[in-house]
Parts: C-alpha cells; sequence; structure tokens
C-alpha cells in the first residue's frame, strides 16, 4: 500500500504540471554601482542555483544590500497570443525576451512597476532578468498574462482553477492503479 500511495502522489504531481524548479540565477556580491552592471565583467559569480520562481524569496543573500542577480528561464507558450510582462523591482532591473530589451527599469530607486505587451508565438522563449540592490529594501518580480490565463509569475507552474478537476485527476489515478495491481 506505502509503494501504492506514493506512486499516487507521483502521478498526481505529474499530472498537476508541478516539476522541479527551473529558474536559474547566479549572484554577485558586493556590487556597488547606482545601475545596473555589465554582468560580462563581473567575473565568477559568488553563488548560482536553481529556484522555483523569478523573485529574490530562496536566493541566498538577497536579504543584504549591495549586490546583483541575473535570471534565466525558459518560457513555454502553447498558443501564439498577446503576454503583458509586469516587472517590478526596487531597486534596478531588466527584461529581456529573446535576447531583446523589453521592459529597462534601471538605477537606484524605490519599487518601481512597468509592464509591456508582446505577441508571442508558440514556441520556447529566453527570458532574462538583471537586478541589483544599492541599499535599504530590496524587491524584486516578474509576472505575466495573457487574454485566456490569469497572472502568474514567473516560474509559477499553471494549476488548475478548478479544485474539483484536481480531486477528480487523483480519483481516476488511484483507480488506474488499484486496476494494475489487481486490487
Amino acid at each position: 500500500m506505502k509503494k501504492s500511495l506514493l506512486l499516487l502522489i507521483l502521478l498526481v504531481v505529474a499530472q498537476l504540471g508541478m516539476t522541479q524548479p527551473s529558474v536559474h540565477y547566479k549572484f554577485y556580491n558586493n556590487y556597488l554601482g547606482n545601475t545596473l552592471p555589465d554582468f560580462d565583467t563581473l567575473g565568477v559569480p559568488d553563488a548560482v542555483g536553481v529556484t522555483d520562481r523569478l523573485d529574490l524569496i530562496g536566493v541566498p543573500g538577497t536579504t543584504a544590500d549591495h549586490y546583483a542577480l541575473s535570471f534565466d528561464y525558459v518560457l513555454n507558450v502553447s498558443t501564439q497570443e498577446p503576454y503583458t510582462f509586469m516587472l517590478c523591482s526596487d531597486d534596478g532591473s531588466r527584461f529581456y525576451l529573446d535576447g531583446k530589451i523589453l521592459i529597462d527599469n534601471d538605477g537606484a530607486h524605490s519599487p518601481i512597476y512597468k509592464d509591456t505587451v508582446v505577441a508571442l508565438s508558440a514556441g520556447s522563449h529566453n527570458i532574462k532578468v538583471e537586478y541589483f540592490e544599492k541599499w535599504r529594501s530590496q524587491s524584486l518580480s516578474l509576472f505575466y498574462k495573457t487574454p485566456t490565463q490569469r497572472r502568474m509569475q514567473i516560474g509559477e507552474k499553471e494549476m488548475p482553477d478548478n479544485l474539483d478537476f484536481a480531486e477528480s485527476q487523483a480519483e481516476e489515478t488511484m483507480r488506474r492503479i488499484m486496476d494494475w495491481k489487481g486490487e
């Protein structure tokens, strides 16, 4: 029964689209500038890692001051439609899509929100966000929405809006496991 329960959990997680973290970051400590750095000149990052969404939560060192970060993520688009991207940061940030700057929010400042709309074709699109923290409070977030999707944070996995759907998927998966095991 323990194996059946574990298999059920794994199948439900797979069906709901929950996967391993997929937002890659590079952290550079002791950056003292007033604008975004040229990341190519910063040398070896002080830390690299992977987190589950594009923000400062889960990135070590982001509660201090004077650092720079770069994030990379691949957004998979299933249907061509307009995407609204919303970037908010304290201090400076820059958002790239497929190598092109779409939002430039550079400089030392309190939280500033900027957005842009772009038509995305179906397929994979490379997202890069550069960020720096000068001093005091810090924040960074990148969201998107479409006419057919609610607002989501980059890295967040699409979940069913209807919890009854998730429950019925779990019940169907359990029925299949029991049929397979002959229970």
